[in-house]
């Protein structure tokens, strides 16, 4: 790959790819985070009543 765009543009082009996927890693985890929390809820209530 580094052939046919040039270091600088692979680099760029590597440095995009990991930042996009680093922001859906945190996407997940904070869904993640939400739907534990929806779910601790949804259990407390379901004790309550």
């Amino acid at each position: 790959m580094p052939g046919l765009l040039g270091q600088d543009d692979f680099q760029r082009e590597k440095a995009l790819y990991m930042h996009v996927h680093l922001n859906e890693i945190a996407d997940a985890a904070v869904e993640a985070d939400t739907m534990a929390a929806l779910k601790k809820e949804y259990n407390l209530i379901g004790a309550i009543s």
